[in-house]
């Protein structure tokens, strides 16, 4: 996902590929570290965040490893949803600093956009670093 081309909008700062959300400005972010383990592709966002990706109805299948950035020092929380076409195909319950990873897989056959979406759980988005790790898209020729 982080190599391709998607229009964004972020609560903090711009949707950054393969770093945190930085802030501010663009590449102002650090390499994503989801419960320690830090990650080298992904999609760092702040709550409230939606990224979105057309994919033309050719792909069967999104995948991705989500969680809270520990850069929020044990701060935050926030919940991700997969919308295909508009639909939810895929959420999670909230997620605090110091959660694994959690794997999000959803089928998304003929789907022509996909929506990946960060929600700050209804407290504010203070330290809402989401990271959508690993994050692919099957597709078909």
């Amino acid at each position: 996902m982080s190599d391709l081309v998607f229009t964004s909008y972020s609560g903090w700062g711009p949707v950054e590929h393969d770093t945190s959300n930085g802030k501010g400005g663009a590449d102002g972010g650090h390499p994503i570290t989801l419960n320690g383990t830090t990650y080298t592709k992904g999609l760092g966002a702040h709550a409230l965040s939606a990224v979105t990706v057309h994919i033309g109805g050719n792909c069967t299948a999104f995948t991705a490893n989500v969680g809270l950035d520990g850069e929020t020092n044990g701060y935050g929380s926030v919940t991700f949803t997969l919308l295909a076409d508009g639909e939810p195909v895929a959420t999670t319950d909230i997620l605090h600093t110091h959660q694994a990873a959690l794997p999000l897989r959803a089928n998304v056959t003929r789907g022509a956009k996909l929506e990946l979406v960060v929600g700050h759980a209804r407290d504010g988005n203070g330290s809402d670093h989401a990271g959508w790790t690993d994050a692919k898209i099957i597709c078909t020729d």
